[in-house]
C-alpha cells in the first residue's frame, strides 16, 4: 500500500519536479540579472546625458561675441 501526505501526493514523487524547478530558476537567473544590470546602466547613462546637455545649453562656456555696431545707425544718432 502506498503512503500519501496531507496534500494527497506521494512524498517521493516530487523529486523530478523540484529538479526541474531548480533547473528553470537557475537558467532564468542569469538573464534576469543581466536585464537588471542593463536597465541600471541605461538609467545612469540617461542621467549623465541629461546633465551634459544641461551644461551645454546653460551657456557658461560660450564665447562672448563682439557684435559690431552698424555705422549708419551711429551717424543717424549723431545727426539728430
Amino acid at each position: 500500500m502506498e503512503s500519501y501526505n496531507n496534500s494527497g501526493h506521494r512524498p517521493g514523487g516530487t523529486a523530478s519536479g523540484l529538479t526541474l524547478t531548480r533547473l528553470l530558476v537557475g537558467v532564468a537567473t542569469a538573464p534576469v540579472l543581466a536585464g537588471l544590470w542593463g536597465a541600471q546602466t541605461l538609467f545612469e547613462s540617461t542621467i549623465a546625458l541629461g546633465e551634459a546637455s544641461e551644461e551645454l545649453f546653460r551657456g557658461d562656456r560660450l564665447p562672448i561675441l563682439n557684435v559690431p555696431h552698424d555705422e549708419s545707425e551711429s551717424q543717424k544718432a549723431q545727426s539728430t
